[in-house]
């Protein structure tokens, strides 16, 4: 008898037309949507800060940095509070679907059809052969990427 892979655990949530996935072993809570407080500097797809237990955390529109848009403000809006290395980041998702089961023989890599090309660099492979399929996306990459822009983007309001 041959062992089976182990199954990859996957929320599973929406942005726009799109569905999408982050491995539920990063992922830490998943929040109502809340008031952010904005932050002078910060680039446009970051919606603001927000209070979690006691610390700031980052609330990120991942529509928005993924170039589908701006999360649709709803009660159905959901942020996703990640880890990803050292860095908790909240993202801004239209809708949490589930956490679902996902055996890694049904990742197929390099597939994004119908992915912006903003976002493309972000899918870490395509599900395959669920009820839906969906992309699931590179989460350290993302942050990582989202955290030098961060920090290189110069301050709203240009030069006097």
């Amino acid at each position: 008898m041959v062992d089976s892979p182990a199954l990859i655990h996957c929320v599973r949530f929406n942005l726009g037309d799109l569905v999408c996935a982050i491995d539920a072993s990063q992922v830490q809570e998943v929040l109502r949507k809340l008031e952010t407080t904005p932050v002078p500097g910060a680039p446009d797809f970051v919606t603001g800060i927000v209070s979690f237990r006691g610390a700031m955390l980052e609330v990120m529109d991942l529509g928005l940095r993924l170039g589908l848009g701006r999360a649709q403000a709803s009660e159905q809006s959901r942020i996703i509070v990640t880890r990803a290395d050292d860095d908790n980041v909240g993202l801004l998702v239209d809708d949490v679907l589930d956490v679902l089961p996902v055996d890694p023989a049904r990742l197929q890599q390099g597939a994004t059809l119908g992915v912006p090309a903003a976002a493309v660099d972000y899918i870490q492979s395509r599900i395959i052969g669920q009820e839906q399929e969906m992309n699931l996306l590179d989460l350290h990459r993302l942050i990582d990427d989202s955290v030098a822009m961060h920090e290189r983007k110069p301050a709203r309001g240009g030069d006097l």
